[in-house]
């Protein structure tokens, strides 16, 4: 399978957030998604990362973010 088959993306937008730099994690699930994304901003707090399904943007971390 490819990255293009899994509908849920984490992705690494590097520091400044514009453009995508690297695909973390592809998913099938949006829960398995979601647990991928958290562990995306533990390991990488000073990125820019998303959670997107498709274009749709359902989670975004920005350095700085407490969340």
């Amino acid at each position: 399978m490819r990255d293009r088959d899994f509908p849920f993306h984490v992705e690494d937008w590097g520091k400044e957030g514009r453009a995508p730099y690297t695909t973390i994690a592809v998913a099938q699930n949006q829960l398995v998604a979601k647990g991928a994304f958290l562990a995306a901003v533990r390991q990488y707090p000073e990125t820019v990362l998303m959670l997107r399904h498709g274009a749709r943007v359902m989670e975004k971390h920005e350095p700085g973010d407490t969340s």
